[in-house]
């Protein structure tokens, strides 16, 4: 899925080249079996349909920050066997940056899916 800065599908579709941030499904569902042991919620984070076009409302943002921040803290992609673990890092933190500029823009995003 990626994920671009704007509150609209639409928009987002018609001007496809714009900037935007590459997160694997196959690092989500390791993060989600992964969470499966610990008790901070990263529901926000399983609710974007990796196959779909969501719109994430900016409301949402700073839980999805705190959500990054956790994992980026934690050891949940030291065995990140997709890629290596620094490649699902990057990911971790490209989300984090992408969603605060949104914020910092009073935006939310848009992920569009695989």
């Amino acid at each position: 899925m990626n994920f671009y800065i704007g509150n609209s599908v639409k928009i987002i579709k018609r001007n496809y080249n714009a900037y935007n941030v590459s997160f694997d499904a196959e690092l989500c569902e390791h993060i989600y079996q992964k969470s499966k042991n610990i008790s901070f919620s990263m529901q926000k984070l399983f609710d974007i349909d990796p196959y779909n076009d969501v719109v994430i409302p900016k409301n949402d943002l700073p839980e999805i920050i705190d959500i990054c921040d956790y994992i980026l803290s934690s050891d949940m992609i030291k065995d990140y066997e997709y890629e290596e673990p620094e490649e699902g890092m990057e990911e971790v933190r490209s989300l984090k940056r992408i969603a605060e500029e949104a914020l910092a823009n009073d935006c939310g995003l848009v992920s569009i899916g695989d």
